[in-house]
């Protein structure tokens, strides 16, 4: 690149894939499966300049890029997209955010009703919450009232996923971590003193 001089390219090509660096203000690199990209065209200049002859890549890349910034505009507003260390999730994410602004271009153009992009969303998720059901609920038993006395099945059971005791994280900072739930209430307890406490409502408010 760096050897290059305004006006100057050079190109590669294999099969459909084409690459081409060329000078112009500065170097520009662009990759096409739609144009031969040694393909060149003269453009007229404005201002009484002279004609310029320009990559055909990137004459039609000036006249079309504004639906890409539309498309990005419209991503932009709910982005499921996030940073994050490692580089797949997030180009997993962006490919998701793709599907549905694609998903609901094509809705707009085959429907009247005046919906937004959000309204379409919400009834995309319903319809793939109702497709997907959850195999099981998790319903949370509500804690003993105070000084009462254990129910029978309340039983302690040792589980792979460790998670924090509900019991001495509660209103605190730190707190423990419990591979150990109770078989009824399938919630995560320290097995001393915390799953105790919880099922004989004694545990701290602190």
């Amino acid at each position: 690149m760096d050897a290059l001089d305004k006006g100057e390219y050079k190109a590669w090509q294999r099969g459909q894939l084409g690459c081409i660096a060329w000078y112009s203000a500065k170097p520009i690199l662009f990759l096409s499966t739609h144009h031969r990209v040694d393909h060149f065209v003269t453009v007229p200049q404005n201002n009484g300049r002279p004609a310029e002859n320009k990559p055909q890549v990137a004459v039609d890349y000036n006249n079309n890029k504004g639906h890409v910034d539309t498309i990005d505009q419209a991503r932009q507003y709910y982005a499921l997209q996030r940073r994050g260390v490692r580089t797949w999730p997030s180009l997993a994410w962006w490919l998701i955010d793709m599907c549905i602004i694609n998903a609901y271009t094509l809705w707009c153009l085959d429907t009247t009703i005046a919906k937004g992009q959000l309204h379409f969303r919400e009834q995309l998720l319903q319809q793939i919450a109702a497709l997907f059901p959850s195999p099981r609920t998790h319903v949370q038993a509500a804690v003993p009232r105070s000084g009462c006395r254990p129910l029978h099945g309340h039983w302690p059971k040792h589980t792979h996923k460790t998670r924090k005791c509900v019991v001495c994280t509660k209103g605190r900072a730190g707190g423990g971590r419990s591979e150990v739930v109770c078989e009824l209430c399938d919630v995560h307890l320290c097995i001393d003193p915390c799953f105790k406490l919880y099922h004989e409502g004694q545990e701290e408010s602190s």
